[in-house]
């Protein structure tokens, strides 16, 4: 299964993440340990444009009571204490640069929020998947279709 981290989208301003979804997988044994999904309540522009609605699916109350990403970030790293055996290493992934550089990175600096050092350094997936299958340059959900797996 893949989620992606969703933000508001189609504003000329600054970009907030409105979803934070944390999928936990052993390599190893090609299984799945752990969920952890959160909306994130926007505070910089509330209301959630028509188009990140279509979108993404996610509705305005979704996000009116879900908590601020300084709660949301600090929930997510509960999470991996918890889900992560201590001494194991994780690495973090996403497809491509975008999600963490242009727009984790960026709202915490604004908001003037500690980024959790393992969101400075990712697996980009977009950059393997191409290094491996050069003609794969398609969208997310049809590079996680392609490869099998399901999109949720």
């Amino acid at each position: 299964r893949v989620r992606a981290q969703e933000c508001n989208c189609g504003r000329k301003v600054a970009f907030e993440i409105v979803e934070f979804p944390v999928v936990v997988a052993d390599l190893d044994k090609l299984e799945i340990v752990g969920e952890f999904q959160t909306f994130v309540r926007p505070e910089e522009h509330p209301a959630l444009t028509g188009l990140c609605r279509r979108l993404t699916g996610i509705r305005q109350s979704d996000v009116d009571e879900a908590p601020l990403l300084v709660d949301a970030l600090a929930a997510v790293d509960a999470f991996l204490k918890r889900t992560v055996p201590a001494g194991e290493s994780f690495a973090v992934a996403a497809d491509g640069p975008t999600d963490f550089k242009r727009f984790l990175h960026k709202e915490c600096l604004r908001k003037r929020l500690a980024c959790p050092a393992y969101y400075y350094r990712w697996v980009d997936v977009s950059k393997h998947l191409l290094m491996h299958h050069p003609d794969t340059k398609c969208t997310l959900v049809e590079k996680v279709l392609r490869a099998g797996l399901v999109w949720v």
